[in-house]
């Protein structure tokens, strides 16, 4: 199978004489350039908050974030192979996916890449189909071919335990449901819930059913002394239960179907770390092909945009840096905002065909059953 995408790898690497942006592959082969970071430690811990709160215009913060980013680091020989590398692509009318190799670089990661802003093309890379940035993970196992074929489903998990701040669980339900339901009437999407939130159902459940999407709702912890982030499930009688990104991803890896994982924090904020970017970086080093973040920064408005975008993307069988773009764009139309620069996604994406089957509900198909229709990519 044909891969529709070339691939430009980037990273920064530290060495005596200072920090280097290099593009490690790419359709123009590889280049290196000096990096320096164009923003105080202050303010990117700041930026998620700020850019939540600014609002869509020509001569935007996030424009303005985004660009002086570009031209931080595309310069010099760097700039020139990924100018060269879209010109590549464009003439093999081929998309450009922008793979960034920063998840044991903490010190880049924190950077808002989801802003890069390619001043010449007067775009941000993040609302363009046709060159996707997207924080990539290396696996620690290959992603085995899987088969997505209409319905879909998608199982969300709303921890709510005793001792954290509450919300109302049922209206977290009752809006993503509103917000999805047309996908159900078509016939794509089943969504369903795990009305008891511990991680011995969760596993009961996974085993009984295939589900392409895990929305997962509720809080998150990060320990500082062990260095390690937690999401907060309950336990039989409604007590907090910490479940690390190890855990949670070693429990889901072997289930094939799986494509994506969305680890919600609504309402609630974390500081100075989110441990659902964290948790969301175990999950998809242990085999899961995407983890999307939806930070406590966002509007519930901007949160259901977002999922609404992205969620009917998949559902018409787009690859999920497909679905991503999606999600953003209709962010900006709903919010009017910068908000949709916010949701990160980590991911090793499979490149989709289309297999899809009218009418639902449908049984749940032997692994052994499903063709390879699904041509794992590294994204």
């Amino acid at each position: 199978m044909t891969d529709p995408f070339h691939s430009i790898d980037l990273t920064i690497e530290q060495t005596d004489e200072g920090c280097y942006g290099r593009i490690l592959r790419s359709p123009a082969g590889q280049a290196s350039s000096l990096f320096l970071v164009p923003f105080s430690p202050r303010e990117i811990a700041d930026m998620p908050k700020k850019l939540s709160e600014s609002d869509a215009s020509p001569n935007s913060l996030a424009r303005h974030v985004g660009q002086t980013l570009f031209r931080a680091f595309f310069q010099g020989d760097l700039l020139n192979c990924y100018q060269e590398s879209r010109q590549i692509a464009a003439e093999a009318q081929s998309l450009l996916r922008i793979r960034l190799h920063m998840h044991r670089l903490p010190a880049f990661d924190s950077l808002p890449w989801e802003t890069l802003y390619d001043p010449t093309r007067d775009e941000f890379l993040a609302l363009s189909s046709h060159s996707p940035p997207v924080r990539y993970i290396d696996q620690m196992h290959h992603i085995l071919p899987l088969h997505v074929r209409h319905p879909m489903r998608m199982l969300v998990v709303i921890a709510n335990p005793n001792g954290y701040p509450r919300f109302d669980a049922d209206r977290e339900w009752i809006r993503l449901l509103d917000s999805l339901d047309h996908l159900a009437l078509d016939g794509k999407l089943i969504l369903e819930r795990l009305y008891k939130p511990t991680l011995l159902d969760l596993q009961r459940k996974l085993r009984e059913q295939d589900y392409a999407i895990l929305h997962i709702i509720g809080h998150g912890v990060f320990e500082d002394q062990m260095l390690d982030a937690h999401m907060v499930f309950e336990d039989e009688v409604g007590r907090s239960r910490f479940v690390s990104g190890q855990h949670l991803g070693a429990l889901m890896r072997d289930h094939y179907g799986l494509r994506l994982v969305t680890l919600d924090g609504r309402g609630v904020r974390y500081a100075p770390k989110n441990p659902h970017a964290t948790v969301a970086q175990e999950v998809v080093r242990r085999g899961i092909p995407a983890a999307i973040v939806l930070p406590p920064e966002l509007s519930t408005a901007a949160n259901l945009a977002f999922a609404q975008g992205c969620y009917a993307a998949l559902a018409d069988i787009q690859p999920v840096d497909q679905a991503v773009v999606a999600g953003r764009l209709l962010m900006l139309e709903e919010e009017q905002s910068e908000a949709w620069t916010l949701p990160p996604s980590r991911c090793v994406y499979p490149t989709v065909t289309s297999s899809t089957t009218a009418g639902w509900p449908r049984p749940k198909q032997s692994a052994t059953a499903r063709p390879a229709c699904l041509e794992p990519v590294a994204y």
